[in-house]
C-alpha cells in the first residue's frame, strides 16, 4: 500500500503484485553518450544575469563563445537508470521492496502512488573539471567560472535526456511520472545520495561518491521519479512547489513550471 496524495489529504492506494510489468522496468538502461544542447541563458543565469534587466555585455557573450568552443570536446555526456518497486509510501518514506527506505516529507508527498521509482545518474565526465581546475590555478578565473557555469547546465541537460527517456517509456504503457528530484534539494536529505548510489552501477559512468556525499566528477547528477498510473502527472505538480530555496540560482523566470 501506499499513501496517494490529493490536495493533501491521504488515501490508502494499494498496488497489485500480481499486474502484468513492462519490459523496460527489469532493464539497466544505460546511455553510454547522451545528444545534448548547451541552453546559453541557463549558462548567463548562473554568471549572476538573472532579471530580464540584465543582459550580458560584448565582452561577456564573447568569452561565453570562446569557452563554449573549447568546452564541447570536453564534454562526455552519458547517464544509466533503472526503475525499483515501491513497497510502501507514507507521509515521511519512501520503502522500496529491496529494503531501501528514502526519507524526505516533500519528496514521499511528491511520489505518493508510485507503483515503481526510476534511479538515474548521469556525469560529463572529468575533463572539462579538470580544466576548470587548470584554469582556476593559472588565474583565469573569467574564463574559469564560465566553463564551470557550461559545465553545470551541461549536466542538467544530460539529465534531462534522461528524464525524456523516462517519460517516453512510461508514457508509452499509460502510465504518469512524477517531477525528477534528486537529493540535497529541498528536504531530500544529501546524504541520502548513499541510497541512491546502493541501487545503480556508478561504476559504469566512472563516477564515485565520497563520505561526504559529494559525487566526482563533480558534474554530476543523481535523481528518482516516482512512475505508474496513479501518480500525480508531472504537468500538474512542481519540482519548485516542493524545494525549500529562496533563492535558486538555476530558476528561469519565464518558465511556468519554475514560477508554480
Amino acid at each position: 500500500m501506499v499513501n496517494e496524495w490529493y490536495g493533501g489529504q491521504p488515501r490508502v492506494k494499494h498496488i497489485d503484485p500480481s499486474a502484468s510489468k513492462p519490459v523496460f522496468l527489469s532493464q539497466d538502461h544505460f546511455q553510454a553518450a547522451c545528444a545534448i544542447e548547451i541552453d546559453e541563458k541557463a549558462v548567463f543565469r548562473l554568471q549572476g544575469y538573472r532579471r530580464e534587466q540584465d543582459k550580458p555585455d560584448q565582452r561577456v557573450r564573447e568569452l561565453y563563445e570562446q569557452t563554449m568552443l573549447e568546452a564541447l570536446p570536453l564534454l562526455k555526456p552519458r547517464g544509466i537508470f533503472n526503475y525499483q518497486p515501491v513497497s510502501d509510501i507514507n507521509d515521511q518514506t519512501i520503502v522500496l521492496e529491496n529494503n531501501v527506505v528514502l526519507q524526505g516529507k516533500n519528496i514521499a508527498r511528491t511520489l505518493a502512488g508510485a507503483a515503481y521509482m526510476a534511479v538515474g545518474l548521469v556525469t560529463v565526465g572529468p575533463e572539462l573539471e579538470n580544466m576548470v581546475n587548470q584554469l582556476f590555478n593559472n588565474t583565469d578565473l573569467a574564463k574559469g567560472l564560465m566553463l564551470d557555469s557550461i559545465g553545470s547546465v551541461a549536466a542538467e541537460a544530460t539529465a534531462v535526456y534522461l528524464d525524456n527517456l523516462i517519460s517516453g517509456q512510461v508514457h508509452e504503457v499509460g502510465w504518469n511520472r512524477t517531477p525528477r528530484m534528486s537529493p540535497g534539494y529541498g528536504s531530500f536529505d544529501i546524504k541520502q545520495q548513499h541510497n541512491i548510489f546502493a541501487m545503480i552501477d556508478a561504476t559504469r559512468l566512472g563516477v564515485t561518491l565520497t563520505e561526504s556525499c559529494i559525487m566526482l566528477p563533480q558534474k554530476s547528477i543523481s535523481f528518482i521519479i516516482g512512475c505508474g498510473p496513479d501518480v500525480c502527472h508531472f504537468s500538474t505538480l512542481s519540482p519548485c512547489r516542493v524545494c525549500d530555496a529562496v533563492d535558486c540560482p538555476v530558476r528561469d523566470p519565464h518558465s511556468l513550471r519554475c514560477n508554480q
